[in-house]
């Protein structure tokens, strides 16, 4: 009688997106961009699963693509396996945030696709200090659009009162790393 034995999988899944953008540009021009945004990601080895494209005048001012949109992309990334979701566009706090929750998956924007671009190249201990010092800068806006998670009060050793919020905590922990790293380059 053979034992069978109980293993446990540990491989890293692999990213797999969805690209949404949202036309109010011309079609040509949004399709050219979608077009560079699927190559930024092969840098990435991220596969791109589907392309969904927004036709709006003006980004959503809540979700850039909108609550409806949003929530077929969910539905379509529940049956296809994807796990992130990647905008043409730059997104504000807010919307990533909502984007999130409406469709349950990862949220990048183009900027960080860049970002996760060079982080991927950087070699040297330079390269790697202006990459996590362009990640700082751009993680301090997000802070707020990170909602109940980060408005907790806390209090005790070395925090700066009862009550000081985890957004607070947080926002100095990044001003003093970019602090240290402006002061080291």
């Amino acid at each position: 009688m053979s034992r069978r034995r109980n293993t446990i999988d540990l491989s890293i899944k692999q990213k797999k997106a969805i690209i949404t953008a949202s036309d109010f540009k011309d079609k040509a021009e949004t399709d050219i961009s979608l077009d560079e945004l699927v190559m930024l990601l092969e840098n990435l080895h991220i596969p791109v699963l589907a392309r969904v494209i927004q036709h709006r005048n003006v980004p959503d001012p809540a979700s850039f693509i909108g609550s409806g949109k949003a929530l077929e992309i969910r539905d379509f990334a529940l049956k296809s396996g994807a796990s992130l979701l990647v905008v043409d566009g730059f997104l504000t706090p807010t919307q990533k945030s909502n984007l999130q929750k409406l469709s349950s998956l990862e949220v990048w924007d183009r900027a960080f696709v860049i970002m996760k671009i060079f982080e991927s190249r950087a070699h040297t201990a330079e390269a790697k200090l202006q990459v996590e010092l362009a990640q700082c800068r751009y993680e301090i806006p997000s802070l707020k659009g990170l909602g109940h998670q980060m408005s907790r009060t806390g209090g005790g050793i070395a925090t700066r009162g009862p009550g000081e919020t985890e957004f607070e905590r947080h926002r100095r922990k990044l001003e003093r790393r970019i602090k240290s790293i402006t002061s080291t380059a």
